[in-house]
């Protein structure tokens, strides 16, 4: 999925994937806890659902445990502390994968594929060739680090580095031709 949709589609497909993680265990604890402390509940008279002609759904609700303050005081520290670690956890495992997926995608690593530095790259053509490859890189650096500066919080720059190649192309031809004379020179050595 990281592939043919890229990490922040992919981070969302995982966020989802958590959010209804969280919701099915908020489900199990609702069946499990919260149900049979309702149901079980000892409503006030003030607010007793069957002498005041409320529907049956009303002994799922909060109402049906205020006259006991135990049931009362449970529900509300299990829902606040039990519901918001929850959540505090699966937002961690959240963060965690998201770590990692960016982790996989730094340009800075030394394992950064070729197909990940295109998606980071800028080509440019018709460099002057009078500037030794050093020299060229360090003076497109400067250039560079002048529109991309450091952050002075994170100490980083947009920019990474500059890698100049000569012209692969150009180079290939060249190294047939060589290769086509060596053949030559082989070709002539064995008739003498």
């Amino acid at each position: 999925m990281q592939k043919m949709n890229g990490t922040d589609y992919t981070l969302y497909l995982v966020y989802l994937r958590y959010a209804a993680y969280f919701c099915f265990v908020i489900t199990l604890i609702n069946l499990g806890v919260m149900i049979p402390l309702y149901v079980s509940g000892e409503p006030a008279q003030a607010d007793n659902w069957k002498t005041l002609g409320y529907s049956s759904m009303n002994n799922l609700t909060i109402l049906n445990i205020t006259a006991s303050q135990d049931k009362f005081d449970f529900v509300y520290l299990f829902t606040v502390l039990v519901v918001s670690a929850l959540a505090y956890w699966m937002i961690f495992l959240y963060q965690q994968k998201y770590e990692a997926y960016k982790l996989k995608i730094k340009p800075n690593k030394d394992d950064f594929d070729d197909i990940s530095i295109a998606r980071y790259s800028l080509q440019v053509t018709n460099l002057p060739t009078n500037f030794g490859k050093l020299e060229l890189e360090n003076t497109i650096t400067e250039q560079m680090l002048k529109i991309y500066p450091i952050d002075m919080f994170t100490g980083q720059s947009p920019f990474i580095k500059v890698r100049v190649m000569g012209d692969y192309n150009g180079l290939y031809q060249k190294c047939v031709k060589l290769k086509q004379n060596m053949d030559k020179l082989e070709a002539i050595r064995r008739l003498n």
